[in-house]
Formats: structure tokens, C-alpha cells, sequence
């Protein structure tokens, strides 16, 4: 039992220490955002926010890892052919995680923190697709390939993070809908 109680008190210390970071990313960028700003406003001492994490680069590279492993795992259960030939259910899966916790994505879109992590997002998605065999070797070798990809992969996310700040007035659907028209219009254009 002692084991089992230890156990939740670092989870809610960790989901305390998040909280907190998440609030301190509204008010200020987060390279200024220090260790001691963190347990302040957790309300914990500076000991436990490092028994948990070396520093908030650690914290933060955590929050990463999660994201992208999160998505990585959505996007795994999808074939890239698919994402050519029904793009709707590759961008549906795209923004369950953003659905799933949408107070997390929307402070991260807004701070200055941002930037960093959609290059990640982008990054990792743009090199799924490139990388993948379902993809005819001509297609993944054609410099014209990697700029399409690159291209609506980043266009996607920045439509999400617009629609995140407000900046859209659809649902998500509408805004699946109308990409997947894009998709499919260039996919038959790649011969795909």
C-alpha cells in the first residue's frame, strides 16, 4: 500500500508541476520560466519538482516527447496510402490529441514556446510520410515530393493552431473536410 500511495503523489506532484508551468506560460516566455516560479505556483518546494525533473528543459522536452509519441502512435495506425486516398480519417486522428486535452494545445499555441514544438510536430509527420515503403521509391526520391509534403504538412498544423487561438470560426470537421479536398486533388495530381 505504501508503494501505491507513493505512486499517486508523484503523479499528482508531476500533474501539479504541469498545471503550473502551463499558467507561467500564459504570463511569460518560457525560457523565463524558472524552476523556483514552478514550485511557487505548484505550491511545492524546489525538491520535489527535481525528484521529478532535472530542470524545465526537462519538463519541457517530457511535454515533447509525450506529444509527439502521442501523435506518432495515432498517425502509426494509418497507411500513408490511406492518408492519400481518404485524408479525412489521417486528419481526424491528427487532432484527436488536440480534442483530448485542447487547454494544453491551446497554451502551447499561444506562448512563445510554440514554435519550437510545431517544427517537432512537423518534423516528425513530414518524415513518417517521406520515409514510408508504401510510398513508390520515385515519389519518396522526387525533391517535389518532400516540398509537397513539407508544404501541406506545415499548413495543416498552422490551420489547427489558427483555429486553437480562435483565429477560425469552424469545427474541425469543416476544417478536415476542406483539406482532405486539397489532398486528394493533389494526390491524383502525384499520381498517387
Amino acid at each position: 500500500m505504501p508503494a501505491q500511495k507513493s505512486y499517486r503523489n508523484a503523479v499528482r506532484s508531476k500533474t501539479m508541476i504541469r498545471q503550473a508551468f502551463l499558467e507561467l506560460l500564459q504570463e511569460k516566455p518560457y525560457e523565463k520560466i524558472t524552476v523556483t516560479d514552478i514550485a511557487q505556483r505548484a505550491d511545492l518546494n524546489r525538491s520535489t519538482f527535481y525528484a521529478h525533473y532535472p530542470d524545465v528543459q526537462g519538463l519541457i522536452e517530457e511535454i515533447e516527447e509525450e506529444i509527439i509519441n502521442r501523435s506518432m502512435q495515432l498517425l502509426s495506425e494509418v497507411t500513408c496510402q490511406n492518408i492519400f486516398q481518404d485524408p479525412k480519417i489521417f486528419l481526424q486522428i491528427l487532432v484527436q490529441p488536440v480534442e483530448e486535452n485542447k487547454k494544453l494545445y491551446q497554451l502551447l499555441v499561444q506562448s512563445d514556446y510554440a514554435g519550437r514544438q510545431l517544427y517537432r510536430i512537423n518534423e516528425a509527420f513530414a518524415s513518417y510520410v517521406l520515409n514510408s515503403p508504401e510510398i513508390p521509391e520515385n515519389l519518396r526520391s522526387s525533391k517535389y515530393f518532400a516540398v509537397r509534403i513539407n508544404f501541406f504538412i506545415g499548413g495543416i498544423i498552422n490551420t489547427y493552431c489558427q483555429w486553437l487561438t480562435g483565429e477560425l470560426d469552424c469545427s474541425l470537421d469543416d476544417i478536415a473536410e476542406d483539406i482532405a479536398r486539397t489532398i486528394q486533388i493533389s494526390a491524383f495530381d502525384m499520381n498517387l
